[in-house]
């Protein structure tokens, strides 16, 4: 391989773990920004709350003030990442935005998923790596990489976090020989056919 399809390689692994992290903080956006709702207009409408109980000045109104901008700013930036997310899966068939808002959304387990669909569990972590694939393609067509989306959320640890999970997940399933897009998935595939 040549270092630039090896670049290429990890970009794509990069932004799949970043399509997966974006599916899975998606549904928890809206009450964020309720919450972040919530204390702006706590903060904004309540001034005494920049007393201490004796009368003193905890901070002073462009200290209020300063932070409330920057909780709006916040909520700008969840909902930029909500419309980035309902922008990528528009494209999806209805069939695979109900699997993805199964396994992604609700983070439905794998068990309860091949109950539901009926599909085997080797056909639920085929289709969540098909989803999964389909999006970041659609975003590397679009021009996104996977710096634009560490960008879009930057200073946001709890984002982090989770993308750290799923990093470690994917490596921790290579490790132990679930890698359903590499050559182990296409043999154990051929031994299914045969049987």
């Amino acid at each position: 391989m040549k270092n630039n399809e090896i670049l290429e390689d990890m970009e794509r692994e990069t932004l799949g773990t970043w399509v997966k992290t974006m599916l899975t903080i998606y549904p928890t956006l809206p009450n964020i920004i309720k919450v972040i709702d919530s204390i702006v207009e706590l903060r904004a409408t309540n001034l005494t709350s920049a007393y201490t109980s004796s009368g003193q000045l905890k901070y002073s109104s462009y200290d209020q003030v300063d932070r409330v901008i920057k909780m709006m700013e916040r909520k700008s930036k969840m909902l930029r990442i909500h419309d980035f997310v309902c922008d990528l899966i528009k494209p999806l068939k209805k069939e695979e935005l109900r699997f993805l808002k199964l396994r992604f959304f609700t983070r439905m387990r794998i068990e309860k998923l091949v109950e539901v669909t009926g599909i085997s569990t080797r056909s639920v972590y085929r289709k969540a790596h098909h989803i999964v694939s389909k999006l970041t393609s659609i975003l590397s067509v679009r021009g996104i990489t996977s710096r634009d989306i560490e960008d879009m959320v930057k200073g946001e640890h709890w984002i982090y976090a989770q993308y750290d999970k799923h990093a470690s997940e994917k490596k921790t399933n290579f490790l132990k020989g679930r890698n359903f897009t590499g050559r182990m998935a296409e043999e154990t595939s051929m031994k299914e056919q045969v049987c």
